[in-house]
């Protein structure tokens, strides 16, 4: 019996030792592709590019992809390769690409581009910096620009617009100026669709003509063209003025005549006073008023007819 339970008997069991410890490892994500876009036109890259700008240097810092993007000049530049023993210009505020532009106007065209909230526009914007932005957008191929400075400049010289009708009667030195200013640029840069406006605006001038204050930027060729649109517009005056004489305005009319006086006594043979006419009967016809001239200054027929005389074309004869 004794054997039987000894053989029934369970196997010893091994004492337990420390327990064992599995090691823990946080699991590892896995590469993530994201199916995101980069936006058009709002995903910027950060390399920018030093600019020198104008005789005494003024440093811009500015992103290089707005540049290459925008204008072909500098789209062209970026793609040659960089000089291999030394770094390449715009680098550095030491190493920077210099242009000979004036700072302000080459500032104009980038504001086009960051917007008024980054880089605002001057409050009053003068000819003068509208020509001087037009220059530097076309000279490097910034279209937008180009285009900005173009509708500034139709806004207030296009024929029949208000700011160049008002400035017909009596045409200041500034807007002068402007005119002259405008005339070199067409010139300078072969577009002539604002030569009509700005010479006929020099041909009404009755203040300031002639004065090399006014009238020194003007080239020779374009006095000699200024000359035939005066001639023809005064021409034109004459004729309209013999056609319709003028009648004397309201302020001009005689005063109505002031009560007789009583006559002194007349002596026995005494011949009676000669009485000498009125003044008034012998003055020449008042010449016509200011209202009537600028009125003529403003007519459609006018128009067309000094700037057929200066050769240059004017729509409102369509």
């Amino acid at each position: 019996m004794a054997q039987q339970n000894q053989g029934t008997r369970n196997p010893p069991v091994a004492p337990v030792s420390s327990p064992i410890f599995l090691p823990f490892s946080t699991p590892q994500p896995q590469p993530f592709e994201s199916s995101a876009e980069r936006y058009a036109n709002c995903y910027f890259e950060g390399d920018h590019v030093v600019l020198s700008l104008g005789p005494k240097p003024s440093l811009f810092r500015v992103q290089r992809a707005i540049l290459a993007k925008y204008s072909a000049t500098f789209q062209d530049m970026f793609t040659l390769p960089p000089p291999v023993d030394k770094a390449a210009e715009g680098s550095s505020d030491d190493n920077p690409i210099r242009l000979p532009d004036d700072p302000e106007h080459f500032a104009g065209v980038l504001r086009v581009y960051y917007g008024a909230i980054l880089m605002p526009h001057p409050p009053i914007l003068t000819v003068e910096y509208i020509t001087g932005v037009l220059r530097v957008a076309s000279k490097y191929d910034f279209a937008l620009a180009v285009e900005w400075a173009w509708s500034n400049i139709r806004a207030s010289w296009s024929w029949m617009v208000k700011p160049w009708l008002d400035a017909l009667g009596t045409p200041s030195q500034c807007f002068l100026k402007e005119a002259i200013m405008l005339i070199n640029m067409c010139h300078e840069l072969h577009d002539h669709a604002y030569l009509g406006p700005a010479f006929y605006l020099l041909c009404v001038d009755e203040k300031w003509y002639g004065e090399k204050l006014v009238y020194g930027g003007l080239r020779p060729d374009d006095m000699l063209l200024l000359l035939k649109g005066s001639r023809s517009l005064y021409r034109l005056w004459a004729e309209k003025c013999q056609a319709s004489p003028a009648q004397p305005s309201p302020a001009a009319a005689p005063a109505p005549p002031a009560p007789a006086l009583p006559a002194p006594p007349r002596l026995f043979g005494q011949p009676p006073p000669f009485t000498i006419p009125a003044p008034t009967l012998f003055r020449p016809p008042p010449a016509p008023s200011a209202a009537i001239w600028d009125t003529f200054i403003r007519e459609t027929s006018t128009m067309v007819t000094v700037c057929t005389a200066m050769g240059l074309s004017c729509p409102l004869s369509k």
